[in-house]
């Protein structure tokens, strides 16, 4: 049973930091969108290389951004999972202990 419960915290984790991931993914494309709107309407092309600048030292500080979230939660999972299975763990040998000393 606490193998099952440990592979259930496992993919609760991971299925966390696959929405933090696409949460991203939606906001970058968005941004995209956006920088194909700034493009068409930035006084006939005159301020391309200024738009496509903004968007590229944006994109480099979203990204800068995510990754620190990312570690930030991963760090966050890993600890949680590892009190978890220690808990697991004390709980079998306890089991185990139990059964042992019955008489």
């Amino acid at each position: 049973m606490a193998a099952v419960h440990i592979q259930a915290h496992a993919l609760k984790a991971l299925i966390r930091l696959q929405i933090e991931s696409l949460a991203f993914v939606q906001s970058r494309c968005q941004q995209d969108v956006k920088l194909i709107d700034d493009l068409i309407t930035s006084e006939k092309y005159h301020n391309t290389f200024g738009v496509y600048g903004e968007f590229c030292r944006d994109a480099a500080s979203a990204y800068a951004n995510e990754t620190r979230k990312l570690m930030s939660v991963g760090s966050r999972i890993v600890a949680d999972s590892a009190k978890f299975a220690n808990g697991e763990v004390d709980s079998v040998f306890e089991d185990v202990t139990a059964r042992t000393i019955v008489p």
